[in-house]
């Protein structure tokens, strides 16, 4: 419930034949390292109060549940007349209802024009490191708890520390808090250093404290999950009305976060809800009443947008928070390159673990995680969205200028090598913001970058960490990679593919495995039966072209027992590197990432609109390429009874 939660409020606020089981990612550490973690955690997080006059104080963040159902149940009446004209196309009688209600609710955490707080708020637990360390905390005060359960198996609670801030306030401010806890730490645990696993948000105060202080020695692991250091496209779109849901890839959110083996997301495919839109957009004005002059929401603004953004500020009411913001974009975000190597110079090991794949639920068409575009949590290039680098392609350089390194996605839709760390960050294609604890590789390699005592300290380190893998949460179904490449990758030296199911507890049926970009055939391929995290290798034939820098894709037809709606495809990108790379047409910078549609029946008319505009064709390919793997059965059946 609190993950679904989570997203809602990000949403609103910021809105037969198989080989042994596919072996889970291993969290065992040969040694770990002695220092304590401190959870710097994502938005929203920290309990805030408001400090009465009698020096009693009031809880003013922290959702209280009965609440909200008891406003719910007063207002039920309103709400479903808001709801019967919102089928009118009225949309402002339902949003004042519920504006109304938020405004009333959140009214003390409210900020001045100028960026202060306009109640005498604070963080409900103290910025100490007696008051921060877990085995001092109730359970409801812990921040980001399912993802410390994989620490707490490691760690004591005495060595496990929460950052709390005034979430409302900027970067820098809160920066400098993350700092004076550090030092806390360190002199009453006469530690020396701290680890620190920060996660979106968190990742934005992290990379302020590494701009201002990384090199003052006392870090020693610093991993950052999705981590919002160049800003939120989801800010962007809210603080300026350019908010148009994505409701395929929102949707595909919460069947991520939920672990669903049962998609949904096709269903939305064809953007039916528009009037999530028209219902945000008449909340607007309430939302910005609450959050309007919140520093952290300007600081959230990517700095490609931020000049303009900015704009909608009143230059004399607001010329403190415009001041404050404009120096963290100038200063901290301009310049994360020099300064995040700096620390990594000075000792610090960073990991940059970011998702990416999808477009912005609200609407942004870039590579993001859904909220955080790539670029903003890591620095790296990305072709525009629909588009990949062309092939041939080579890796721009930037910041990495090691001709041995290939810093390029095998969709050739990232270019890492421009990077601020491109050594020191790793991808993972699918990965939705927040759900780092729904993929098994992803939080083993949290674990064992923040923990171990010789963590990885390049993507080259290790072939079982590649820098881009793609995800492998429950929710996916299918995985793929090609047994002697490194994942993503596809060479001469391959002769199968091994197809993985990754869902929990369902029997997955594979029936087609298509593939574009090569010709390659599968030998005596009818169907494989793979019970929940089975895998299967399934050999090829096929000559390999003797070139690099080419895309291929593969994609995976199925049928998962147990959900309604059991048939699905995964497409997973692989490059060809096999030679010398193809030449680079310069004047054509990028192509279309989809190849051009091969039709498994030719469709027409008024049923090929119908199909396209449902968002079915998938799931219509699907279909048919089982319906025909069951007919070549049932004639090589025939064929034998009649031989």
């Amino acid at each position: 419930m609190k993950r679904i939660i989570s997203i809602i409020l990000s949403v609103v606020l910021v809105v037969t034949m198989a080989f042994p089981a596919f072996a889970a990612y291993d969290y065992n550490i040969e040694k770990l390292n002695e220092y304590p973690v401190i959870i710097v955690p994502g938005y929203s997080s920290s309990d805030l109060k408001l400090n009465n006059e009698d020096g009693s104080y009031t809880k003013i963040w922290g959702l209280d549940f009965d609440m909200v159902f008891a406003t719910i149940e007063e207002k039920a009446a309103e709400l479903a007349a808001g709801a019967g004209l919102m089928t009118l196309g009225d949309y402002n009688y339902l949003a004042k209802v519920v504006g109304d209600e938020l405004v009333n609710m959140l009214e003390y955490m409210k900020c001045n024009p100028d960026g202060s707080s306009k109640y005498d708020v604070d963080v409900l637990i103290p910025n100490t490191a007696d008051a921060c360390r877990w085995s001092e905390l109730d359970d409801e005060y812990k921040n980001e708890q399912d993802v410390m359960a994989y620490i707490q198996d490691k760690v004591s609670d005495d060595m496990i520390y929460n950052f709390n801030c005034d979430f409302r306030m900027g970067a820098v401010e809160n920066a400098e808090r993350l700092n004076e806890l550090i030092l806390d730490i360190v002199n009453t645990t006469d530690c020396g250093k701290v680890n620190i696993l920060c996660i979106s948000h968190g990742g934005q105060v992290t990379g302020t404290y590494l701009s201002l202080h990384g090199t003052e020695g006392y870090v020693n692991n610093c991993v950052m999950c999705m981590p919002a250091m160049g800003g939120a496209a989801l800010a962007y779109d809210i603080m300026t009305g350019n908010v148009s849901f994505d409701e395929e890839t929102l949707f595909y959110f919460l069947e991520y976060g939920m672990e669903w083996e049962t998609d949904y997301h096709w269903i939305f495919a064809a953007n039916k809800l528009g009037f999530l839109d028209d219902l945000i957009a008449a909340l607007l004005p309430y939302i910005y009443e609450i959050i309007g002059y919140w520093g952290s929401i300007w600081d959230f603004i990517p700095a490609d947008y931020f000049d303009d953004a900015v704009q909608m500020l009143d230059a004399e009411d607001s010329a403190e928070l415009i001041a404050s913001t404009t120096w963290f974009h100038k200063n901290i975000m301009a310049n994360y390159e020099e300064n995040l190597q700096a620390a990594l110079n000075a000792g610090v090991n960073i990991s940059i673990l970011t998702g990416s794949g999808m477009p912005s639920v609200t609407g942004l068409q870039e590579n993001s995680d859904a909220i955080i575009r790539v670029a903003d949590t890591c620095g790296a290039k990305c072709a525009p969205y629909g588009c990949r680098f062309n092939d041939g392609y080579i890796c721009t350089g930037g910041n990495c200028d090691n001709p041995g390194h290939n810093h390029l996605s095998p969709s050739m839709e990232i270019d890492a090598s421009e990077c601020w760390l491109p050594d020191n960050t790793w991808f993972v294609d699918g990965l939705f913001h927040g759900m780092e604890l729904y993929d098994d590789y992803t939080m083993s390699f949290v674990v064992k970058q923040l923990l171990s005592a010789n963590p990885l300290t390049s993507v080259y380190d290790s072939a079982d960490y590649p820098q881009f893998h793609a995800a492998t949460s429950h929710s996916q179904t299918v995985f793929a990679k090609f047994n002697n490449s490194t994942e993503g990758y596809i060479s001469s030296l391959d002769n199968a593919i091994i197809i993985i199911n990754t869902t929990a507890s369902s029997t997955v049926r594979i029936y087609d495995i298509t593939v574009q970009g090569i010709d390659i055939e599968f030998e005596d391929f009818n169907e494989k039966v793979l019970k929940a995290g089975q895998s299967a290798e399934i050999k090829f034939t096929g000559e390999i072209p003797e070139e690099s820098l080419t895309r291929i894709a593969v994609s995976i037809s199925f049928m998962a027992g147990g959900s309604y709606t059991p048939i699905g495809i995964r497409t997973l990108d692989f490059t060809v590197m096999n030679g010398d790379p193809v030449e680079y047409d310069e004047s054509e910078p990028y192509t279309a990432v989809d190849f051009p549609s091969v039709p498994d029946i030719d469709l027409n008319g008024k049923f090929a609109d119908i199909v396209e505009s449902s968002g079915l064709t998938d799931l219509f390919n699907a279909f048919v390429r089982i319906l025909k793997k069951i007919i070549k059965f049932f004639k090589e059946c025939i064929a034998i009874i009649y031989s």
